[in-house]
């Protein structure tokens, strides 16, 4: 005979049930008597309107400090010793609610309304907060219930993403349900979502920060790929003990962060006390005090004093853009009874620039994504070889799990709408071929375009510099659908400032897709910047501001170039190249350079002929990585990047008639600060030594102009070609406040400081004739103001700055130093 907590018992043999019956009427008397049998209370709790399931509402039982809260899906299962007279709702944003629940046994649906809270400044009266205890106690907790502070772990998680409308929340009129519009819109949506997603991943951490996630399922509606999609469904910190929270990779100050009383008002809104257990659970409101601005939460956190942990966690950022709003929620459970552990995560967000439209009703896009987090196993033995670069991994089967496979996992079986969705939006994507779409935004991260067995090279389609004014062109290489062996390219445009045209063609075998091992041939007549920096074997990106710099580009050479590469990413968070090349450069300015001198004769070159091999390389300790079977894609690095590239020349090898040695080095580091914002630091550097003419030097990097573009990594207020080394450093520093100096409801303006110094040095400036050659032998120094975000374009936002010139290159006129500029940036 077995009795579980209910008191239900069944027979395992009729013997032992007559041999036992005195044993057996005690046990009866004991399940059905009132102290053994709790009473039990089973419901969701929905938003009365949008009917949206409530995550962590707080309810109480009987008036009581008894009760619970409901889960991520607005579930909650009560018990109680004693009849259950009356439940009390609270939740953040709703209206307390009590009443008198259904005890028959089943299932409870409980309407909260919503209500508009007005935050009210807060006074400060004499004596301390009591939530500053709580708070203060979960800071000093924070480490051991961090679980990044566990040596190891490892769970299995399932996620889904549901996109829809919010048209639940418009109420029906009798003149709305009489627009055939409308009542079309409003079937589409009863019976289906616009989009689903779901994804099996496995994740394994060990300490201190090394992750690995494989994505062994993946099913998106009308699409059989999922890589770039699964880019966009990573909306939160999975865990809510960083100093910095992350959702949609903006960075907000934590509440529980050190300091974080003397930025945020707390209150203790209730508490719970859990029995027979001794310990309660406090439920804290928090927000920033309202005379303050920094990138600030909102909402509920629940604290239980075991541990001082948190419970649950319900935030959203005070100032939302106009772009998203967002909301997030995590609840935590006791792992192996010790370690408190995230077992649910929550994203609502609301699309407020995509809009349904029919008819006169417009209805916002809305989403919520889910993540269920089990098979949760502490401290388990890993390894370090079991990690590496490749942070998140997509199982070339993904995409092809089986019905049985997925109900393993999922948390709830799909209901009807969820199945349509699949059903209809599967067929769409068929039949408009959506795989290719979200393969051509995977492609523009790379700046090609695919038409069908060709990708159209969107660098060489248009741009503009001084030199060429603007260009028009054409590049074509094969695609992946051609082969995934090689490709096989070539381009050809027009500059209508140089009325000239260039072009080029290129080979690509691909030796290793995993390592991206590829060698390469390239044959090109075009133009190069004098003086400028290599482009380390890496290809820019749109939207890349640092490209800006070229727009400002006056002084160039013809280029004839033959070059062969081969490349790799063998070793982990270093991509390195080497190349054998051969080149002729023409200068297009009056230049000649003196190749030899004595008493009666002068040898000058106009044209010049290199040849010699080059070695680059980008390293980037920590950089993550997506991969599928395809490609990857760079997740980034909280790290310096650092880029390199040295070159010999050899002097009558293929026709050269240069012996030199040339080192370019490039180091990148951002990182956030909080209350403070983002701090963005560039050191440049270079030496060359043998016989070298201009083309091959350091020009400065100046980007001044009365009114032009602001360019990132180059001076400002130094006019192009001004100065010219052999031998220089620069650093460049920006630190971005955005919107932590001032803010308002309808105006945003960023704030951004900017300074630059930089040194060089010139051995024999006799040997350049026909221009001027200065050396920046005193250093050269600038600082400036940007104001960003002036000019909100949703896709883009423009601002203005100015920078002035200081040191001993300043101008003896105050109007010279100054040099104005715009600012162009991408949200993304």
């Amino acid at each position: 005979m077995a009795v579980d907590n209910y008191g239900v018992f069944t027979m395992q043999n009729s013997r032992q049930l007559r041999h036992k019956f005195i044993l057996l009427a005690g046990v009866m008397l004991i399940s059905f008597s009132p102290m053994a049998q709790p009473y039990l209370i089973k419901g969701r709790v929905v938003d009365a309107t949008t009917r949206e399931s409530l995550a962590f509402v707080n309810i109480v039982i009987n008036g009581s400090n008894n009760g619970g809260v409901s889960d991520i899906d607005g579930k909650f299962t009560l018990r109680s010793p004693e009849p259950v007279a009356k439940l009390k709702l609270s939740y953040i944003g709703y209206q307390t609610a009590e009443f008198v629940p259904d005890i028959s046994g089943r299932e409870i649906i409980v309407k909260l309304k919503k209500q508009e809270i007005e935050l009210a400044e807060v006074v400060i009266t004499p004596g301390i907060n009591p939530a500053h205890r709580i708070i203060n106690h979960v800071i000093d907790h924070r480490s051991e219930n961090d679980p990044k502070a566990l040596a190891s772990f490892s769970y299995i998680s399932y996620d889904k993403l549901v996109v829809g409308t919010n048209l639940d929340s418009i109420p029906l009129t009798d003149s709305l349900m009489a627009d055939t519009s409308f009542v079309r819109m409003k079937k589409f949506f009863d019976a289906q979502h616009l989009f689903l997603m779901e994804t099996v991943s496995e994740r394994k951490f060990l300490r201190p920060g090394k992750n690995y996630n494989k994505v062994t399922a993946a099913r998106v509606s009308g699409l059989s790929d999922p890589l770039f999609v699964f880019l966009l469904s990573q909306f939160q910190s999975t865990s809510f003990y960083d100093e910095l929270i992350t959702i949609l990779d903006k960075h907000y100050v934590n509440p529980i962060s050190t300091g974080s009383t003397s930025k945020y008002y707390f209150h203790i809104e209730d508490t719970l006390l859990h029995k027979p257990a001794t310990d309660s659970t406090f439920i804290i409101s928090f927000r920033p005090f309202l005379n303050t601005n920094f990138d600030g939460l909102k909402g509920f956190l629940s604290i239980n004093s075991d541990r001082w942990a948190i419970s649950n966690v319900i935030a959203e950022p005070v100032r939302q853009s106009g772009v998203i709003e967002i909301r997030i929620q995590q609840l935590y459970a006791k792992v192996e009874g010790k370690q408190w552990f995230p077992v649910q995560l929550n994203t609502d967000f609301s699309l407020n620039n995509v809009e349904v439209v029919a008819g006169k009703t417009r209805v916002k896009t809305i989403g919520i994504a889910k993540s269920y987090l089990s098979h949760i196993v502490l401290n388990p033995v890993l390894v370090k070889r079991e990690f590496s670069n490749i942070e998140i991994d997509v199982d070339a089967n993904a995409s092809h799990k089986t019905t049985e496979f997925w109900n393993t996992y999922r948390n709830d079986s799909l209901d009807a709408k969820e199945r349509m969705t699949y059903h209809v939006i599967d067929s769409i994507g068929k039949a408009e071929n959506f795989d290719k779409y979200g393969k051509t935004m995977e492609t523009l991260l790379n700046g090609r375009l695919p038409l069908g067995v060709f990708d159209l090279d969107m660098n060489r389609f248009l741009h503009y510099n001084r030199y060429e004014g603007f260009f028009a062109g054409l590049g074509l290489h094969t695609s992946d659908r051609l082969s995934t062996l090689f490709s096989l390219g070539g381009y050809w445009g027009y500059g209508f400032g140089s009325k000239s045209a260039t072009y080029g063609a290129d080979g690509t075998l691909v030796i290793d897709h995993l390592s991206e091992t590829n060698l390469k041939l390239e044959l090109s007549h075009d133009v190069s910047e004098s003086g400028g920096l290599p482009d380390f074997g890496e290809i820019k990106r749109l939207f890349d501001p640092s490209g800006f710099y070229n727009l400002l580009v006056r002084r160039m050479d013809i280029l004839d170039l033959h070059q062969v590469t081969i490349s790799s990413g063998l070793v982990k968070y270093l991509r390195a190249g080497i190349s054998f090349f051969q080149s002729m450069k023409t200068p297009t300015y009056d230049y000649a350079y003196v190749r030899s001198q004595n008493a009666d004769v002068t040898v000058l070159a106009d044209q010049f002929h290199f040849s010699g091999l080059s070695f680059n390389f980008r390293y980037a300790y920590g950089e993550k990585y997506i991969r599928n079977s395809r490609s990857r894609i760079s997740l980034g690095t909280t790290y310096p990047i650092v880029r390199m590239q040295f070159t010999r020349g050899i002097d009558g090898w293929f026709g050269s008639d240069y012996s030199y040695t040339r080192f370019d080095l490039i180091v990148e580091k951002s990182f956030y600060t909080k209350y403070l914002g983002t701090t963005s630091i560039c050191l440049q550097a270079g030496a060359a030594s043998g016989d070298l003419p201009y083309c091959n030097l350091f020009n400065g990097r100046g980007s001044y102009g009365e009114f032009t573009i602001y360019a990132p990594q180059s001076f400002a207020t130094m006019r192009q070609n001004e100065f010219v080394s052999d031998r220089y450093a620069s650093l460049c520093f920006m630190h971005d406040f955005g919107k932590l100096l001032y803010r308002s409801k309808h105006f945003n303006p960023e704030f951004a400081w900017c300074a630059s110094a930089g040194f060089g040095d010139l051995s024999h400036p006799e040997k350049h004739r026909y221009i001027d050659v200065r050396s920046l032998t005193k250093g050269y120094f600038e600082s400036g103001l940007l104001v960003n975000n002036l000019l909100d374009m949703k896709i883009y936002n423009i601002g203005l700055g100015a920078f002035y010139r200081l040191g001993p290159y300043a101008f003896s006129t105050f109007g010279d130093n100054i040099a104005f500029k715009f600012s162009f940036n991408f949200p993304f």
